[in-house]
């Protein structure tokens, strides 16, 4: 049977993909959920909703077309008048080589069929555009500095190299 997922272009207008994160506390301790949600409405080449169960495969590509794939899971999913929700990230947990800021495109495939058109940009939802630039107060668990090392320990206790720190003025 061949697929197609309705209205993939309004899609790639902000809801391609939903990448909604909670913060179950705001308790030092909370970690960041690795998982993020999508959700479709899949349609029959007759324009019927889809109502039996299918496998979808999501894949995260580096460009729109062609490319290399960066990351692929597997899901089975049941369709209710055609609706489905998953969350990717589950099986195969993204990491900071997937999703490093660079452009990725979401491809989907439904069953034997061929890849879905076009693939779906990734972007930020709103308040997600803030982590690029932390604002107000930090509250990290420690501090390593890329190409250096740790300076704060898991103790809060300073690790770096004292040299350039300044004292009490």
């Amino acid at each position: 049977m061949r697929t197609q997922i309705f209205g993939i272009k309004q899609w790639l207008a902000g809801t391609a993909i939903v990448l909604s994160t909670w913060l179950a506390s705001v308790d030092a301790d909370a970690s960041v959920p690795a998982a993020v949600t999508h959700q479709g409405r899949l349609f029959d080449a007759q324009g019927v909703p889809v109502n039996e169960g299918q496998t979808i495969t999501f894949t995260i590509y580096d460009s729109a077309e062609g490319g290399v794939a960066v990351w692929e899971e597997q899901h089975k999913v049941i369709l209710d008048d055609g609706y489905f929700s998953v969350s990717l990230g589950e099986a195969w947990p993204f990491d900071a080589e997937i999703l490093d800021g660079s452009p990725r495109w979401l491809g989907i495939t439904v069953g034997a069929d061929p890849q879905l058109t076009p693939r779906a940009s990734i972007v930020s939802v709103p308040y997600a555009l803030f982590a690029g630039d932390v604002r107000g107060e930090i509250n990290p668990l420690n501090v390593n500095i890329q190409g250096y090392g740790p300076v704060i320990d898991v103790n809060g206790k300073w690790v770096g190299d004292p040299a350039g720190l300044a004292g009490p003025a």
